[in-house]
């Protein structure tokens, strides 16, 4: 009798626990659940972005954004599919996302560049580059872009600069 009392107590215990929100085994496996669908979509839509499927990108990322923890390389794989399909004024807003976060700045910097390039704005393409250096100033790409951006504006000085920094590199 005295056992039987103790479980029951513990059964009421854990419907208390239950009911005021409290993680319980059954929440950790289906977060598990989710976190493995998540993961899946994700792979998928890393995979059919190199296969240059970007529809399929899209549909693939919104099944994976159920799990937060995927939100930057969410947005990162969503800009870069709406960008291959001509959609620069969304992949821009999403590369200004990106803009806040200091892991991805780099390179949501390096898309605003490529969309002011394309649209022929080439004195922000170049401020942009300028920063981009900033960020990183031992990256080879952002210094071949500005270098790039240089020549094409025909600022000499800044491009025997970038030049000569880009030999320090290497």
């Amino acid at each position: 009798l005295f056992w039987l009392s103790l479980k029951i107590l513990g059964f009421l215990l854990a419907v208390v626990a239950f009911l005021m929100g409290k993680d319980t085994a059954l929440q950790r496996f289906f977060k598990r659940i989710r976190y493995r669908k998540s993961q899946k979509a994700l792979n998928s839509a890393i995979i059919a972005l190199t296969e240059k499927e970007n529809k399929k990108v899209l549909l693939e990322i919104a099944k994976a954004r159920a799990n937060p923890d995927f939100e930057k390389i969410v947005h990162l794989l969503e800009a870069q599919a709406e960008e291959a399909l001509g959609n620069q004024q969304k992949a821009d807003k999403i590369y200004k996302k990106l803009l806040l976060n200091k892991d991805t700045r780099l390179v949501a910097i390096g898309g605003l560049i490529r969309s002011r390039i394309e649209s022929g704005d080439m004195n922000v393409a170049s401020q942009l580059a300028e920063k981009a250096v900033l960020l990183k100033p031992k990256s080879l790409q952002a210094l071949n872009t500005l270098f790039k951006i240089q020549c094409d504006l025909e600022n000499w000085a800044g491009a025997r600069k970038t030049l000569v920094s880009q030999q320090n590199i290497e």
